[in-house]
């Protein structure tokens, strides 16, 4: 894993670092080696026999992007068919993600990928934005979500999770959360066929931001070791749910965010 728009977001943490580049090492975001031994001469997953499934549209994806086809506005959700890969395939979340750490490569939008997989490349924006602004407040209610995740996965008056929760559509209305049916996650982390870590994050906008920010301050080592300790025993436990949707993209939501208030 490695940190674009690190400047910024790492600055929140309380240092000024706007000329270096971090290679994060922590083994919950990467496999020993992985600078060294997993990245071609783009900065992309070395392609090998074995992954090679995963990679096939790496080029074709990297050229709609040059060429500002794709990928490349805020705000908007790209289908899948929006990548216009060969013989009709979707993208998959690795292609994505390996292009994304190629160093002329900044993806802007949601990006929907094969299963409905989303990459998110607008949340790391706004998280630079809050940083160059110096937006106390909002960082503020960064910390104070996260505490509140905190008490409902270990305190005492937690709620049991059901197998599944439907969001109607005036509840939807209300909460911003779409409507639909969402069934239990069997799984909220998961090691990719790279050796990779992967975590699930809460769609829900606040919840949304307060993860991303608290992964890249554990990734980095800008969060205390027993913070971080626990923060990455929560990404790896929590419940979540998830809403399938292959043409608006997969929404996934904790259970503190979609249980009834």
């Amino acid at each position: 894993m490695i940190l674009k728009n690190k400047s910024t977001i790492l600055s929140t943490w309380g240092r000024d670092i706007s000329e270096m580049s971090i290679n994060v090492t922590d083994p919950n975001f990467v496999p020993p080696g992985f600078h060294e031994n997993c990245r071609d001469e783009n900065g992309r997953i070395t392609v090998t026999k074995k992954n090679g499934y995963l990679y096939l549209d790496n080029d074709h994806l990297a050229k709609m992007y040059m060429e500002g086809k794709w990928g490349c506005e805020g705000g908007v959700t790209y289908s899948t068919y929006m990548a216009n890969c060969p013989d009709g395939r979707a993208p998959t979340i690795e292609a994505v993600h390996s292009l994304s750490l190629q160093e002329d490569i900044n993806f802007k939008g949601r990006i929907v990928c094969e299963g409905g997989k989303v990459f998110d490349a607008d949340t790391p924006i706004a998280m630079d934005k809050i940083a160059m602004e110096g937006d106390v407040a909002k960082l503020n209610e960064v910390y104070k979500t996260f505490h509140e995740a905190m008490e409902f996965e270990y305190g005492h008056n937690g709620i049991p999770p059901t197998s599944s929760y439907t969001i109607s559509e005036r509840e939807s209305n209300e909460s911003g959360i779409p409507s639909g049916k969402y069934k239990l996650k069997e799984r909220v982390f998961k090691v990719g066929e790279d050796g990779i870590p992967m975590y699930s994050i809460c769609d829900n906008p606040e919840c949304c931001l307060m993860n991303n920010f608290m992964l890249v301050g554990c990734a980095t080592g800008m969060v205390p070791r027993d913070v971080n300790d626990i923060t990455m025993k929560y990404f790896k436990e929590r419940k979540m749910y998830k809403k399938e949707d292959m043409i608006n993209g997969n929404f996934d939501i904790c259970h503190r965010c979609i249980r009834p208030k």
